[in-house]
């Protein structure tokens, strides 16, 4: 009742929900990045922050993110450094919130934005999605607590296509916002306008298909969400080089050419991780953060050391299934 009440497609939630995953017993194998280091730098401090479902590094200052949580929340940006040191909440002026679950951070004409994606659909049943962009604010400021949206972009998939999505990167080179699909394998690259004044449709620009999937051995060492393991939930950008993360490993790519295999960076396997950031300012450095279990607990910041890029990824090749 609820999905026909928003006019959501309950046939494909149907569909979804009675479709059965199997799991897969290979998968590519991928080179490793030839060097990595992997820390932790510290707990995320603000309790209200349970979910980090986005994480977005600052245009204005070093050593600042920006985070947010996702569906059933309060419509908040939240401000800490690189170490999880609460600086600040931001509360969004925007009534019709969904399911935030991805944000990134851009510069366009002299102005720091932050873009927040609305693009959660666990059941894969909401025919219209969006996200919004608000100008960054400055944690100084401290009478300024509300931001006003400054635009929204509204789109749809191709006909017939319902995606949940949680990994979202705005490319300001190509003025254009890329999303990777969450529950479908392989995993599905779109891109969006960065502007558009009416409802757009995603563009397809290619299969992931050299991202793993869940396997036997995932389900068996974690009953119930070993499945989750391989999906992706988060994406960032810097020049040419694209982070994207699951909860078991970090991946690069080369935005020059998707079809060629990413590097694969291990990472270890502690609870949600649901976003990654490189640093204000360089690609050699990121960080991700994880959720709150349950919503409490202790939420993480792990920092990511890289070498330069490339190593470089034109170099690498799939050495089979």
């Amino acid at each position: 009742m609820y999905g026909w009440s928003k006019g959501y497609s309950v046939a494909s939630a149907l569909r979804y929900l009675m479709h059965s995953e199997i799991p897969s017993e290979t998968n590519f194998v991928v080179e490793n990045i030839s060097w990595s280091r992997v820390s932790w730098n510290g707990n995320i401090e603000n309790r209200k922050l349970a979910e980090s479902s986005g994480l977005a590094s600052s245009n204005r200052y070093d050593d600042l993110l920006w985070s947010m949580n996702d569906s059933g929340n309060t419509p908040e940006l939240f401000a800490m450094t690189t170490k999880g040191q609460d600086i600040g909440s931001w509360r969004v002026k925007i009534e019709d919130s969904v399911d935030w679950e991805a944000m990134s951070s851009f510069s366009l004409n002299g102005q720091a934005y932050l873009l927040v994606a609305d693009v959660g659909d666990n059941f894969r049943w909401r025919p219209n999605l969006s996200f919004f962009v608000v100008k960054e604010p400055d944690p100084a400021l401290l009478d300024d607590r509300e931001l006003d949206v400054e635009w929204k972009v509204e789109f749809s998939y191709p006909e017939g296509v319902f995606r949940d999505c949680e990994a979202v990167a705005v490319d300001i080179h190509n003025r254009r916002v890329l999303l990777v699909t969450k529950r479908v394998h392989p995993p599905e690259l779109y891109e969006l306008p960065l502007t558009a004044e009416n409802p757009v449709i995603a563009n397809k620009l290619t299969e992931l298909t050299h991202l793993p999937r869940a396997t036997t051995a995932d389900l068996e060492e974690e009953p119930g969400i070993g499945k989750y393991r391989r999906m992706t939930t988060g994406m960032d950008i810097m020049g040419s080089r694209l982070a994207l993360t699951t909860y078991q490993d970090v991946y690069l790519y080369d935005t020059d050419d998707f079809t060629k295999a990413p590097l694969l960076v291990p990472m270890p396997l502690v609870g949600q991780r649901e976003s990654i950031a490189f640093d204000r300012n360089t690609n050699t450095t990121a960080y991700v953060t994880r959720e709150r279990k349950g919503g409490v607990g202790v939420a993480d910041v792990f920092k990511i050391e890289l070498p330069e890029f490339p190593e470089t990824l034109l170099e690498v090749q799939t050495n089979g299934q």
